[in-house]
């Protein structure tokens, strides 16, 4: 088969998770691992990435007031691999089943994933609010999932480096409401104690995770 930007590089690299890991995460609900793909691949992806974002074929911004004119400030494109079908053989991808099958205790033949690319442009842009995912599954049905974000550069602190809440996994779901124009979906809970969120920043030696 002939994909744009052909297959992703070659690469021998298996990860597995640790007994350690497991346990980490069932405590808390995130887990941190220094690599899942290569540098080479991760070159690869930014490609995919730009076209993705840059031709807009499935690219929307959430939260945008209807009318409102200026450039976008969070755009996203949910199941990119529909017309990038090569993002189902990445090394990230075999990697990151391996960790979602031993994380929700599961065979990996039974799941089940898709993908979701969000950008964020280099000035300042909407934070992204306080929220969880779950807020945004359908109610009747019964979900049992696990996300994984992979940046495609050095995420600090200051950069918007994912965070955390350990432990509010196990709690309830929160009331979310919208923020912005409700048709564009953009969900916050307020009622979530930012003041025990955990930073994750991934720098160049565990771009990879």
């Amino acid at each position: 088969m002939g994909y744009r930007f052909g297959a992703p590089p070659e690469s021998d690299l298996d990860v597995h998770p640790s007994e350690d890991d497991v346990a980490f995460f069932r405590e808390n609900g995130y887990l941190v691992v220094e690599r899942l793909t290569t540098d080479e691949e991760l070159a690869w992806l930014t490609k995919v990435f730009h076209a993705v974002m840059d031709e807009g074929g499935r690219v929307f911004e959430p939260g945008r007031e209807q009318g409102a004119a200026g450039p976008s400030q969070l755009d996203q494109s949910i199941a990119p691999e529909i017309e990038y079908p090569e993002l189902l053989l990445t090394t990230y991808r075999r990697n990151g089943m391996r960790f979602a099958a031993a994380l929700l205790e599961v065979p990996e033949a039974d799941l089940v994933t898709w993908a979701h690319m969000i950008r964020k442009p280099a000035r300042v842009s909407r934070v992204a609010p306080w929220h969880q995912d779950e807020a945004y599954w359908q109610p009747e049905l019964d979900y049992h999932a696990v996300g994984a974000w992979l940046p495609l550069h050095d995420v600090t602190v200051e950069r918007g480096a994912m965070q955390f809440i350990p432990g509010s996994h196990r709690g309830p779901l929160l009331p979310h409401e919208h923020l912005g124009d409700p048709a564009g979906n953009l969900l916050v809970a307020p009622e979530a104690d930012a003041a025990k969120a955990v930073p994750c920043p991934l720098l160049s030696s565990t771009l990879g995770s």
